[in-house]
């Protein structure tokens, strides 16, 4: 899979001063309310512009070709993703891992893999009713941990009485070297203030092509470490991944409560040890979550109430492969490690209108959860089996108080400022002022200055670090450091946004980012621990626009997004990133697109430039039960690469190519 062109590389850069195709910028407090309801006033105080959120629906993003939210997310002004071993990472404004998932008001954190961003096989698109994206400064009502932007969804309330179906597959490269195929239906049952509901869906794949350039197949021992033999270039066919999922409930007057179950397995033909490439034994992952909520959202006389209160738990097994099998390492080895999270937690939120244009917002929520962990080891020579090499165990609760003013004032001035204090058990409290002004001169023109801070504490324990716990052949464990500290995080803002016409929109924001405490995994003395990194200081730009040649026919969409590190460590996220997309509708029925997207890669040890282009398309016949839709993804076979992570001592670095080429196809019948 070569690389892209500089040349289109950066006519695509050049083009991109522009959006990324939301279904409209909002501000962060705005929700779109589903057709059959009207805003709630109290929620309805515009105000913080120009706009730095984007909206979608889960429909619309499933018409434009996007599988999960995590694809949507790369093509979304400010945030950039990562290809690793262990899957997508995303990052927004320089920070790594950055971005904070609220679903349905809940904070989604997974303890012991707070770098993962749930939202690629986790969250079905169909099952969203509403995606918000909100980057930079967020509001303090989201607590401390927003470091650098807020993805936060809400899901699917049953608002009718109806019955959907589809099955979708989708052909690699495209002569069917592996697929993947889809099946999901959804029921719903509404008389007046009573709902029922039940979706669920099945998965099997995608069984993707890799492309590993100067990969070893096979490692010698020399003085008690295992070095790299021949390198060589290898086309990896990874096993099949395969998932489901199935969420069911009721809504009764204000209260809605849901219990939902959802498995997944995937797997990773590169060695995150050796950097090895596995084609008979990947390693896998496997993870199991079981979630029970309740849900209140009411309103009476000036007062908004939102509560929440749920109960999770999350099982994983992941199997880390060290070698490829071999005469001198014929069984391999491995690390097994295995997890369980138990979490439980509530979340309250009020809204109370002062007056017609000023308002006053209170939120507190907190969680309890007891957190086990093991490590097991095969060795790579003898095949001899040792169980709980590691094993953690940790009970830890947090609790979180946030208060902040919103108020359009005279003169076109909008204001909001709060303030968010968190504990959690272990780490001292976090404080996390916020603010923002705005000022509206005219109706098509506003600016902003804003301020944030925002504090995220470490995992007590890493299942990367356990996974990591055999070192150059030696079991070594892992080790705490008493004086890990938080990473701190302090944005400053600064924004224009215009809106010459109903169909246009652009904006424009300059962000500044002091990043202090960055946690790492290093080795030390044999045994893997995190430790801070010093301070970083980092830079950006972020634009994006929407422009309607043709009213409701014709639609063109681009953004651009930078960040460059000033000071202090890179951590690999100096980028530079631009999307452009063309749609085309037909008579309401008929829609078709093409999008490019461009990304730079000037951090040190950076991987240059790559450039993907995807097409899509759906047709729905008018008052017809069908929708019929087909993506092209990466039709021009981009190798998307990103760096590995570092593995065992001798380990040769490999880049981990991101999905090629896929064609997808969708049917779908509404009864």
């Amino acid at each position: 899979m070569p690389r892209a062109s500089l040349a289109p590389c950066l006519l695509v850069v050049l083009c991109g001063a522009l959006g990324a195709g939301p279904a409209g910028a909002q501000d962060d407090l705005l929700l779109l309310p589903p057709e059959d309801e009207a805003l709630d006033p109290v929620t309805a105080l515009a105000g913080l512009k120009p706009d730095t959120a984007v909206v979608y629906t889960g429909e619309e993003l499933y018409r434009r070709g996007y599988r999960t939210l995590g694809e949507a997310l790369r093509d979304t002004v400010g945030i950039f993703q990562r290809q690793t071993p262990a899957g997508p990472r995303y990052s927004a404004r320089g920070i790594k891992d950055g971005l904070a998932l609220i679903i349905d008001g809940i904070p989604h954190i997974i303890d012991g893999e707070r770098d993962l961003l749930d939202v690629d096989r986790t969250l079905d698109l169909r099952d969203l009713e509403q995606i918000e994206i909100v980057r930079g400064p967020s509001s303090a009502i989201w607590g401390v941990t927003a470091l650098a932007g807020v993805v936060r969804v809400t899901t699917r309330r049953p608002l009718r009485t109806g019955a959907t179906v589809g099955l979708r597959t989708g052909l690699i490269d495209p002569l069917a070297l592996g697929a993947e195929t889809e099946a999901f239906g959804d029921v719903s049952l509404r008389r007046g203030d009573v709902g029922l509901f039940a979706i669920g869906r099945a998965r099997i794949g995608p069984r993707q092509r890799f492309r590993y350039d100067n990969a070893p197949t096979q490692y010698f021992p020399i003085g008690g470490v295992f070095v790299p033999g021949a390198l060589t270039d290898h086309d990896v066919l990874a096993p099949n991944d395969s998932a489901y999922a199935v969420r069911a409930g009721a809504e009764v007057f204000d209260l809605r409560a849901d219990v939902s179950h959802q498995s997944n397995t995937e797997h990773t033909p590169l060695s995150t040890f050796s950097h090895a490439v596995l084609a008979d034994r990947p390693e896998q992952s496997v993870r199991h979550r079981t979630r029970g909520r309740i849900l209140l959202n009411t309103s009476f006389w000036r007062f908004s109430v939102q509560g929440a209160a749920f109960l999770a738990q999350h099982l994983r097994e992941d199997t880390f492969r060290l070698y490829p099998t071999g005469d001198v390492l014929p069984f391999g080895g491995d690390i097994i490690t295995r997890g369980r999270t138990l979490r439980g937690g509530f979340r309250l939120r009020t809204d109370f209108a002062l007056t017609d244009d000023h308002r006053f917002i209170g939120a507190a929520f907190g969680e309890l959860g007891q957190n086990t962990a093991a490590a097991d080891a095969t060795d790579a020579q003898t095949g001899e089996r040792v169980r709980d090499l590691v094993q953690i165990s940790d009970l830890d609760a947090s609790g979180t108080l946030a208060g902040e003013y919103q108020g359009d004032l005279p003169w076109g001035l909008f204001v909001t400022a709060g303030a968010a204090l968190r504990y959690r058990t272990g780490f001292p409290l976090s404080f996390a002022p916020r603010a923002s002004l705005a000022y509206v001169p005219v109706p098509m023109v506003s600016f902003r200055v804003s301020y944030a801070e925002g504090t995220r504490e470490p995992d007590k324990f890493d299942l990367g670090a356990l996974s990591r716990s055999l070192v150059a052949g030696t079991v070594a464990g892992v080790r705490e450091n008493p004086q890990l500290q938080p990473e701190h995080v302090r944005n400053v803002e600064a924004g224009v946004s215009l809106r010459p016409t109903a169909t246009t929109r652009m904006s424009l924001e300059a962000f500044g980012v002091s990043h202090a405490g960055a946690v790492v995994q290093v080795v030390r003395n044999g045994a893997v621990q995190p430790v801070n990194l010093g301070p970083r200081y980092i830079v950006g730009l972020e634009s994006d626009a929407h422009l309607e040649p043709v009213t409701d026919s014709l639609f063109f969409d681009a953004n651009v997004t930078y960040a460059q590190t000033l000071y202090g460590p890179t951590l690999n996220e100096d980028l530079l990133k631009a999307v452009v997309q063309v749609r085309a509708r037909w008579w309401q029925h008929l829609e078709m697109g093409l999008r490019a997207r461009s990304r730079v890669d000037f951090s040190v040890g950076g991987l240059g430039h790559t450039l993907a282009v995807d097409a899509f398309g759906s047709y729905q016949p008018a008052g017809g039960p069908f929708t019929l839709s087909v993506a092209g993804q990466n039709l021009n076979d981009a190798n998307e690469s990103t760096p590995a992570t570092p593995g065992l001592a001798g380990a040769v670095p490999v880049d981990t190519p991101g999905p090629g080429r896929m064609i997808l196809f969708t049917l779908t019948g509404t009864l």
